[in-house]
């Protein structure tokens, strides 16, 4: 028994002593590198050697920071070797706290600390020049690194040249911020220590601290100067180093530079808050438009020769032309003697245009290649009668500069009264648009932004066209953007045989404030030439309206193109009559051979109309669904349609009626309801229907929505 108690004693000793070892441990992990390896590393790098040069005096020292890390993740707790692999003499050695059996000499280890990083220290030798430290975990493997630590003439003397003063691409941009660098070496025979570089443009001043700079050293030190300018101020630009020790000499411790502020033209026009593209027209009509390229191609054109280009347009019969407009998109000829902008004249079936009526042109504002390019707008109305194949001859009247004309579109608005009433947007420019970093242009930048201005009535129930016009492109890289709608890669085929990018494509529009952006992403360049908007109301349907002999109170249950009553009820019977009220009676009657005549010409959404008619026939309603509806309703008797398109429950279609109003319907005999504000409605009319009218009278005036 006193044995097996003395068995447990022993094992309780024993698990304690393990427990204090534990805890031990983890004293000793918190403290030390006493902790598991981390992951293999896969990359060994020098992060820091500070400084970078020292006396070749026997006693200075730099230190060498090397960090092994797998992937992103530290690779801790792994022995590192920095090992001197060239010197010019034989007396500078390296340093370590590690290794006791190994931490002095041209060869130390070090372990990485919890976060990958090993240090050792270079003791400098008494001869000048440089020293090679290569940093490794088994030698000969391809993870390595190598730096390089000066030792210079103790006593010598650093020299800070600025040897090149930039600013962003070579050139200060308008209306945008500025980078600015200058490079800067140590041509003396010493460390620099730490120094300061001033910046000066005379609107902006900085000054920045560097650390210091190695014997045949060079640093670029950046500084932004937000400074908004305009193209064609003349800036001085100026850059001072101040060292903080001696130099050899202070001659070249400064420069300036003179730049005249550019447009960079590969920037959206928008960017700068200019318009990227002008509103031509803004307009409700009941008709359409339509456009082609016809055969334009792409053509040089020469002093004093001309070009040719056929449109076929189709349009109704019955339509009258509102507006005729031919784009004529071109850049200056690389070729040409002179340089400027286009010089044109068009000739349409006899009509000449010697000046167009918009010109719009950009450019990429710097450097070489900076040529214009343009869009030319003529109103062609005069010469464009409908229907038909139109010839547009071009001519260049330039002296000496040719141009190349990328193609030509024409587009005709038209009115024609059994057309949908249609809103639409026409923007029209010239925005040059490039993302490249060679030319300091992001893809946030290169983007031509238009806001198509105006509310949209019921734009839920709207459906929306979009057509874009972009001169070259056909490119991956050219993004479209419409409110919140993304489309990448877009303008990549050339209309016909043009070189122009034309997108046509259904959107969803918004309530007010619409967006189209047109953004280069990386490619050889586009320019952004026309955003056309057009919203009609959704898909057109039918609804048969049942007219029975005698009276009936109707309503049209669908928003038509054409709202004449002639085109309502075109197949009335002679002498039948139609009466509307809005306070007082008004009346029209319907002659065989001749049509409606009297006291009204239209039918109107919202209302009803007592029809009477001498024998039964049905009407076709063609039109689209009305939407969300607004009808104001004043105290007394309003004769009301419904324009929903099933039937609806009167207490969840009118919800907020005044108490003790009442609703009438008529259907061969009269049927009514009452509303009672603690009970909603009740009688023997307990629905609406399309295609019905209704007497409503109100104890107090309100506002009907549904």
């Amino acid at each position: 028994m006193g044995e097996a108690k003395g068995k447990i004693f022993n094992c309780l000793v024993v698990a304690a002593v393990v427990i204090l070892a534990a805890v031990a441990g983890t004293v000793l992990c918190a403290q030390g590198n006493d902790y598991p390896p981390g992951p293999e590393p896969k990359d060994i790098k020098i992060v820091d050697v500070d400084p970078s040069s020292i006396p070749a005096d026997g006693m200075s020292e730099a230190t060498i920071t090397a960090r092994a890390t797998n992937g992103t993740d530290a690779s801790n707790n792994y022995k590192l070797k920095f090992e001197i692999v060239a010197q010019p003499g034989d007396d500078a050695y390296l340093t370590t706290s590690e290794w006791d059996d190994h931490n002095s000499g041209p060869l130390v280890g070090n372990t990485t600390n919890i976060n990958g990083y090993a240090y050792a220290k270079l003791k400098a030798g008494t001869t000048v020049g440089q020293v090679e430290i290569e940093v490794y975990r088994i030698k000969g493997s391809d993870i390595s690194d190598t730096a390089i630590i000066f030792l210079t003439e103790p006593g010598g003397k650093p020299d800070l040249k600025v040897t090149e003063l930039r600013a962003n691409c070579g050139e200060l941009f308008a209306n945008a911020s500025n980078i600015i660098n200058a490079t800067i070496d140590n041509i003396g025979t010493n460390a620099s220590g730490a120094f300061n570089v001033s910046f000066d443009t005379g609107s902006f001043s900085k000054e920045v601290r560097v650390n210091d700079l190695a014997v045949n050293g060079t640093t670029i030190v950046s500084v932004t100067d937000p400074t908004q300018r305009h193209a064609g101020e003349s800036v001085t630009i100026s850059v001072t180093v101040d060292c903080d020790s001696e130099e050899t000499t202070e001659d070249n411790n400064a420069i300036s530079i003179v730049k005249e502020v550019v447009n960079n033209g590969y920037k959206g026009k928008s960017v700068a808050g200019l318009p990227s593209l002008v509103l031509l027209e803004h307009q409700k009509i009941r008709g359409n438009l339509v456009y082609t390229v016809g055969n334009s191609s792409k053509v040089e054109l020469e002093p004093a020769n001309t070009t040719t280009t056929g449109f076929n347009i189709t349009i109704p019969d019955s339509a009258s032309l509102k507006t005729a407009r031919l784009y004529v998109y071109w850049y200056d000829s690389y070729s040409s003697t002179e340089h400027g902008d286009a010089d044109l004249t068009v000739v349409i079936e006899g009509h000449s245009f010697t000046t167009p009526d918009a010109m719009y042109t950009d450019e990429k504002g710097f450097g070489s290649y900076n040529y214009p390019k343009g869009t030319y707008v003529y109103d062609v109305s005069s010469a464009i009668s409908g229907t038909g194949t139109y010839a547009a001859v071009m001519e260049n009247g330039a002296d000496n500069t040719s141009t190349v004309l990328t193609g030509q579109m024409l587009l005709v608005v038209y009115e024609e009264g059994s057309e949908p009433e249609r809103e639409y947007w026409i923007t029209e420019g010239c925005d040059l648009l490039m993302a490249n970093s060679k030319y300091c242009v992001s893809p946030g930048e290169a983007i031509a932004n238009v806001t198509l201005e105006g509310e949209i009535a019921n734009a839920t129930n709207k459906s929306a066209r979009l057509i874009t016009v972009v001169a070259q492109g056909n490119e991956q890289g050219t993004d479209l953007t419409f409110n919140e709608q993304v489309w990448e890669d877009v303008w990549q085929d050339y209309a016909g045989n043009s070189k122009l990018c034309i997108d046509d494509r259904s959107v969803t529009p918004a309530a007010s404030d619409n967006v189209v952006g047109f953004r280069d992403t990386g490619t050889m360049g586009m320019q952004a030439s026309n955003a056309i908007l057009v919203v009609s109301s959704t898909t057109s349907r039918t609804f048969e309206l049942p007219i029975t002999k005698g009276w009936n109170l109707i309503s049209i249950p669908l928003d038509m193109g054409n709202t004449s009553i002639d085109a309502v009820f075109p197949d009335a019977n002679d002498g039948d009559v139609l009466f509307s009220y809005n306070g007082s009676w008004i009346t029209t009657t319907y002659y065989s051979g001749y049509g409606w005549y009297g006291d009204f010409e239209t039918i109107e959404l919202d209302k009803g109309y007592w029809y009477g008619a001498n024998s039964a026939y049905t009407t076709t309603i063609e039109g689209t669904e009305a939407g969300t509806r607004t009808v104001p309703i004043a105290t007394g008797w309003n004769l009301i349609g419904y324009t929903g398109q099933n039937e609806a429950g009167l207490n969840n279609i009118i919800p907020n009626a005044n108490d003790s109003d009442v609703l009438f319907a008529y259907d061969e005999g009269w049927v009514t309801a009452t509303y009672y504000s603690d009970y909603g409605w009740y009688g023997d009319l307990n629905k609406m229907q399309p295609g019905k009218g209704y007497w409503y009278g109100a104890t107090e005036a309100f506002t009907w929505e549904y």
